[in-house]
């Protein structure tokens, strides 16, 4: 046992932790290979934005048959097929207000704007939308009847911002339009920036069985998707189109078993057609009618997304993201009994798009591991937001909330020290010799690999890892620091290691078992602060608009830094200098209006427009 494994493992104890039996694992990090722009968008949700969450989705079952104009929805199968006021409720949204044109939409962009995401809003496509608030649909009320608004695309007369909701129709352009007149095109700072198609088509006739009796085919959803898409591009042609949103592996390879998928079984499965029939529709369009293919992807191992926190389903949900990316991993359930060819999903579905649809960007719009208050699924999801990164998604959003151990995981990546400091922003090539029982994920913050990050995980219930990290970089790190998490409580922890923790770009250190680390390599003999590059992924400001202050976060290690405000005639009005990475500006010397935001530090530079209301 070397000197440095003895000192770091000194260090773990300080730290609470008892090292007791340890499996020897080597992990490599090599900073000129792999390298690939992070997205931004993989930090996402199906809920409320917060201050670390980057993309939210405003979809599942409920939206399928919200009506914009009265903010009724029905709830299918997962309520006794009611018409109610569920969705302004579950908001928060004042009870005088429910029945407002669009308040829910309005409400879930607004927080959006608040914390600086990007929304993307669910429109309608299954066919018909609730039409009043009076319970429980009944069999023999299967639309068309009262119950329901028929869902129209294009109305073909004059927009109102106050739609009669006596005459059973629901126009999706009128809704797009609502949506462009109070907050702008998606062009602009303020407007809404992605629609998503519908939720999971495959699902309709056991979802709505009191809307629908017939399954969605092939033709169906094809010649629904190109109209919906041509729809919104006709109104906002810079918003980003998602589709198809399926909703697990049966419908990504037949459309659940669809009417007419015969019709079509010369396509390996249904995600080449959708693909392809897009490609086609674009081409005779003269226009991209879909710019994001997303779906949903939850474990079919037995109880994994659940609670269960048995022994046996803590280890399956730990190794169930592998699913996603590695191909020496055939998971224990049906998918992987029957389809293991098609699988780790992200690399076999981008194959798809690259062939049939290029440059089309991919995203899980759903996903889930279960246990939020469990370690496992802190475990998992710290795994999967790796694995994001990795293969190179462009978005993705957890279903349930960003709560519990979930919500640690996203803080790992997204606010490690409690003062805004991010995972890198560059992937580069990192490798475990046993992933089975500990991944690893690296990324560097700009072009000087001047820091480098590093997730790694111990996925064993009670054995400790001891870790030899060996780095090929043009840097010569000299300084650790670790923020991490663990089965004693949700909490991030943070210890810096001594300085011969690290010798000869080598760490080797125990990784305790059940725990999940964040090490952040530095040199510190190169002033670290001045060679942070600041560009519009690591520079978060909100709210925008703002009011009388605005808050800017800045990437971590910086310093030196000038926050500059202008008005459009380039005149200088405020100039503040800051030495941390976040901070509040006063406006309110300045009048309501648009202004240009410059922050600069002695490398790098970048503006950003901010409107004073």
């Amino acid at each position: 046992m070397s000197a440095r494994l003895l000192f770091s493992t000194a260090v773990l104890a300080i730290s609470g932790f008892t090292v007791k039996s340890q499996t020897a694992i080597t992990y490599t990090i090599n900073t000129a290979q792999e390298r690939d722009t992070i997205s931004t968008y993989i930090y996402g949700s199906n809920s409320s934005s917060s201050s670390f969450t980057t993309f939210s989705r405003m979809g599942g079952n409920r939206t399928s048959a919200y009506n914009w104009e009265n903010n009724f929805s029905n709830a299918g199968a997962d309520w006794v097929d009611n018409n109610d006021n569920y969705m302004p409720w579950i908001m928060g949204i004042p009870t005088a207000n429910y029945t407002s044109p669009g308040i829910c939409l309005k409400a879930f962009h607004d927080s959006a704007l608040l914390h600086n995401t990007l929304s993307a809003l669910t429109l309608p496509m299954v066919g018909y939308a609730a039409n009043d608030g009076n319970g429980t649909v009944q069999a023999n009320e299967l639309a068309p009847s009262a119950r329901w608004a028929q869902v129209i695309n294009n109305k073909g007369a004059a927009y109102t911002l106050n739609p009669p909701t006596n005459d059973s129709k629901v126009y999706v352009d009128e809704e797009i339009n609502f949506l462009c007149q109070t907050f702008g095109k998606a062009s602009t700072a303020n407007g809404v920036k992605a629609y998503i198609m519908d939720n999971e088509p495959g699902l309709w006739v056991t979802q709505f069985a009191h809307m629908r009796s017939n399954a969605v085919t092939y033709n169906e959803l094809l010649t629904k998707s190109v109209a919906l898409a041509s729809t919104i591009k006709q109104m906002d042609s810079d918003a980003l189109v998602f589709g198809s949103e399926a909703w697990g592996f049966s419908e990504y390879w037949d459309l659940q078993s669809a009417p007419d998928a015969g019709t079509y079984s010369a396509d390996h499965w249904f995600i080449d057609t959708y693909l392809k029939h897009m490609k086609q529709a674009s081409l005779t369009a003269s226009k991209r009618l879909l710019d994001v293919f997303s779906l949903h992807w939850y474990p079919q191992v037995n109880n994994v997304y659940s609670d269960d926190t048995s022994a046996t389903v803590r280890n399956e949900r730990i190794q169930c993201p592998r699913s996603l990316w590695d191909s020496t991993y055939i998971e224990n359930s049906w998918i992987g009994q029957w389809f293991s060819a098609e699988l780790p999903l992200i690399p076999h579905v981008k194959k798809s798009i690259n062939t049939f649809y290029p440059n089309t960007a991919f995203a899980i719009t759903e996903y889930d591991y279960g246990a939020h208050n469990d370690i496992s699924g802190g475990i998992a999801q710290a795994d999967a937001l790796g694995i994001f990164g990795k293969t190179g998604l462009d978005y993705a959003s957890v279903w349930g909330d960003v709560d519990g151990y979930v919500k640690t995981a996203f803080q790992l990546y997204r606010n490690y020290d409690g003062t805004g400091s991010k995972y890198g922003l560059i992937n580069v090539k990192a490798r475990s010799n046993n992933v089975a029982k500990s991944t690893i994920y690296a990324a560097v913050d700009n072009a000087n690999n001047s820091v480098l990050h590093s997730v790694v995980n111990n996925k064993d219930a009670s054995v400790a890892i001891n870790a030899t990290i060996a780095i090929q970089s043009n840097v010569n790190y000299n300084h650790v620091e670790a923020y991490y998490f663990g089965k004693s409580d949700k909490n991030i922890h943070h210890l810096t290691l001594p300085a011969n923790a690290i010798s000869n770009n080598t760490l080797t250190y125990s990784i305790p078992a059940y725990t999940v680390f964040h090490l952040v390599f530095s040199n510190t003999s190169t002033g670290i602060n001045n060679q942070v590059s600041i560009n519009s992924d690591n520079l978060n400001v909100y709210p925008n608009p703002a009011k009388e202050t605005i808050t800017i976060e800045l990437p971590q290690y910086i310093g030196n830094t000038t926050l500059s405000v202008y008005n459009l005639n380039g005149q200088l009005l405020i100039s503040q200098s800051v030495n941390s990475n976040k901070y509040q500006l006063d406006l309110k010397s300045l009048a309501p209006g648009l202004y240009v935001l410059k922050v600069q530090n002695t490398t790098t530079q970048c503006i950003k427009k901010i409107v004073v209301e």
